[in-house]
C-alpha cells in the first residue's frame, strides 16, 4: 500500500504560507527520494579469519626465552610467503622472542605492528578478536601447549589430539562467520616434519 501526499504550493502567500512553501519545496524531493529507495537491504555478514600457528623452531629448550634457530628463521620466512596473499591485518603474539620472530617477517612486509596477548587467556583472546578485529584477517602465533586451546576457544573443533614437540609445520585457518559455527582447516607450510 502506497501513501500519496499532495501539497498545494500555490496557496495564498502569507508569511507562514511562504515559509511552508519554501520548506516543503526544498524538502519534498528529498522525502520522496527516501521513500523510493529499497528498504532494509541486508548488510553483508562479516567473516573473521584467524590464522593460528605455533612459533617456528627455537634454539634451546633450556633457555627461558629462546630465540628462533636458523631453521626457525627459515620457517618464519616460509610463513610470510604462505600468508602473503591472505590479507593479514592484525598480528597477535605472546610476549616471547620466538612468537614475535615468527610473525615479524610478514608483519614487516605488511607494514603492521605486532600486538601482544596473554598466552593462556583464551577467553580474553577470543573476546579481543571478536570485539576489536571482527571482519578482519588475524594471525595468532602461539605455542605447542596453547595452539589447540586457542582453536577451541574460538569455537572450532580440535583438528588433532595434540601437537608434538617437533610439530612446527601446522597452520590452522579458523573461519568465524558473524552467524553460524566456526570451522577450521589444517594446512602445512615450510619443511615437513612428517614424511
Amino acid at each position: 500500500m502506497k501513501t500519496i501526499l499532495i501539497f498545494n504550493l500555490d496557496a495564498p502567500k502569507t508569511r507562514s504560507g511562504l515559509f511552508l512553501s519554501a520548506l516543503l519545496g526544498g524538502l519534498l524531493p528529498w522525502l520522496l527520494l527516501g521513500c523510493a529507495t529499497p528498504r532494509g537491504e541486508p548488510r553483508p555478514l562479516r567473516e573473521t579469519t584467524v590464522w593460528v600457528v605455533r612459533h617456528a623452531e627455537k634454539t634451546s629448550a633450556e633457555a627461558k626465552d629462546p630465540p628462533l634457530s636458523e631453521q626457525g628463521q627459515v620457517r618464519a620466512e616460509d610463513l610470510a610467503r604462505r600468508l602473503k596473499g591472505e590479507g593479514v591485518e592484525v598480528f597477535l603474539v605472546s610476549p616471547t622472542l620466538r612468537t614475535q620472530a615468527t610473525a615479524e617477517p610478514l608483519a614487516r612486509a605488511s607494514g603492521k605492528e605486532l600486538l601482544s596477548y596473554a598466552a593462556k587467556d583464551y577467553a580474553g583472546l577470543r573476546e579481543r578478536i571478536l570485539k576489536e578485529f571482527r571482519g578482519k584477517t588475524v594471525l595468532v602465533v602461539g605455542h605447542s601447549n596453547t595452539v589447540l586451546e586457542i582453536l577451541e576457544a574460538l569455537g572450532a573443533p580440535r583438528p588433532l589430539p595434540a601437537l608434538a614437540d617437533e610439530d612446527y609445520d601446522y597452520l590452522f585457518r579458523v573461519s568465524l562467520p558473524e552467524a553460524g559455527a566456526a570451522t577450521v582447516k589444517t594446512v602445512q607450510y615450510g619443511a615437513a616434519h612428517r614424511q
